[in-house]
């Protein structure tokens, strides 16, 4: 890398690299574990759709709960 700049600025640019290598590193893995799912029985991903769906009601029902907290204390 050939720096114009000090070399802080040549230093963070490498490390601002290094960071979004890492990124793309971990965002790939992902990708690739979620295509093994597509390889599960058909018994398997419908108890994993069942588990997705079981945490978005969670994920409504507090966000319910915390709307009628707010409601009742009138900070809405």
């Amino acid at each position: 890398m050939t720096s114009v700049g000090s070399p802080m600025i040549a230093a963070a640019a490498e490390a601002t690299g290094e960071a979004e290598k890492n990124k793309y590193l971990e965002e790939s893995a992902a990708l690739k574990a979620e295509g093994r799912t597509q390889h599960l029985s058909p018994e398997m991903r419908e108890l994993k759709v069942k588990k997705h769906l079981k945490q978005l009601k969670l994920e409504v029902c507090r966000a319910l709960e915390s709307l009628w907290k707010c409601r009742e204390m009138k900070q809405c």
